[in-house]
């Protein structure tokens, strides 16, 4: 990679010089220094990590700093599922936009295309479509975006686990999966092709029967989320906000 092409945003324009050290996954989503990572060769087992070591210098710093927005929403996500309350509304672009850059800085660097058919694509780096997207210059189309998985069953959520499996075929990423906040979500970057179950999808992939057999919503207006008490807070996802 040319030192041009270290920050993966580089194809937006307007880069300092400065490379910054980005965590892959937002650093504020976890209370313990561990963080629970699956997926791609490094980590296709389940496994522990120290979340200060889960760093690359992908971004320089204006872009990172450009981020922040969707660093700000995804930790309110995740503020509300461990503090149930009502009356909060984010941003479903800008959650959006975290799980598509989580997935750029989890595939910089592997011999898969990120995204399937897109044009100017390059194994390990984000093709210009999907930069735009992440920076929120354009927004995914043709059945892409954010999906919630309507489990029968609950994710059996631990406080500071993320659970992160990509989908390939054919040497692309055409979505992954996330369980995150008590919740499954998923990401797909495959133009037109309408996310079915993740067992149809992924037939070989092991997941509990009613994960893999979850219908999708595609782009959810709001979250329920439950305290361990019980009670119910519902979040409101607002589409139209920047």
């Amino acid at each position: 990679m040319t030192k041009q092409r270290k920050c993966w945003a580089a194809q937006m324009g307007g880069c300092s010089e400065k490379i910054s050290r980005e965590h892959l996954i937002s650093r504020s989503l976890f209370p313990n220094p561990t963080v629970l990572v699956e997926g791609y060769d490094w980590c296709k087992e389940s496994r522990s990590i120290g979340i200060d070591s889960l760093t690359r210098k992908i971004l320089c710093a204006r872009h990172n700093s450009a981020l922040s927005i969707a660093d700000e929403t995804i930790t309110k996500l995740n503020a509300i599922a461990n503090h149930p309350r009502i009356g909060i509304t984010i941003s479903g672009r800008a959650l959006e936009c975290w799980f598509l850059k989580t997935l750029v800085n989890l595939s910089i660097g592997t011999d898969t295309h990120i995204g399937c058919g897109m044009a100017e694509s390059l194994p390990g780096w984000p093709p210009p479509y999907l930069a735009a997207v992440a920076f929120s210059s354009l927004r995914l189309t043709h059945s892409m975006g954010l999906y919630i998985l309507n489990c029968e069953e609950p994710y059996k959520y631990k406080q500071g686990e993320i659970i992160f499996t990509p989908l390939v075929k054919d040497n692309s990423i055409g979505g992954a999966l996330f369980g995150i906040a008590g919740l499954y979500f998923f990401l797909s970057i495959n133009p037109g092709a309408t996310p079915t179950t993740i067992g149809d999808m992924t037939p070989s992939l092991i997941f509990p029967p009613h994960v893999r057999a979850a219908t999708m919503s595609h782009r959810p207006i709001w979250l329920d989320f439950a305290d361990k008490q019980g009670n119910v807070a519902r979040m409101n996802i607002d589409w139209t906000m920047a």
